[in-house]
């Protein structure tokens, strides 16, 4: 889980520097570095919920961040380099709640279709609820989504 304590402190120079960042400043011409900088603090909260155990405080972090995401307007690449459902989907496995999950997941590949790690992530919440079908579909398109990747996919790394 790593220094926590050192991850906090990190993140109060992090809030010193996005308070400092000027109110009209831009991430990119379509996005607002208020709102790429939403994102970038709330996965930063839900890392440190979780590293400390604190899985309700991570998933309500998470909850924040794909709101935030969700706000960067449309971009070529993408205003933040990955979409952060992952993040949530497998914060609420985490938690016992793989049906919450299955809809996260979902929501991401509407987003994102063939997006492996979000495939992933469904293919282990159906599993968790049993349903032993959708389970093998999922992870056959996960397996064919990430057939060419040099690194294996776990929930600890979404």
């Amino acid at each position: 889980a790593g220094d926590v304590k050192k991850a906090e402190t990190l993140r109060e120079a992090f809030v010193v520097a996005r308070n400092a960042v000027p109110a009209d400043s831009l991430a990119s011409p379509q996005n607002p570095a208020a709102v790429f900088l939403a994102v970038a603090s709330n996965v930063l909260d839900a890392r440190i919920f979780a590293a400390k155990g604190n899985l309700k405080g991570a998933i309500a972090s998470w909850v924040k961040a794909v709101a935030a995401e969700d706000a960067l307007a449309y971009d070529e690449p993408a205003a933040w380099y990955y979409p952060v459902r992952e993040s949530l989907g497998a914060a609420l496995l985490a938690d016992g709640q793989p049906r919450e999950a299955e809809v996260v997941f979902r929501a991401d590949l509407e987003i994102h279709p063939r997006n492996g790690r979000s495939l992933y992530g469904l293919a282990e919440s159906l599993k968790a609820q049993k349903k032993a079908a959708d389970a093998a579909w999922a992870q056959a398109q996960f397996e064919a989504a990430w057939k060419d990747a040099d690194t294996p996919v776990r929930l600890a790394d979404l």
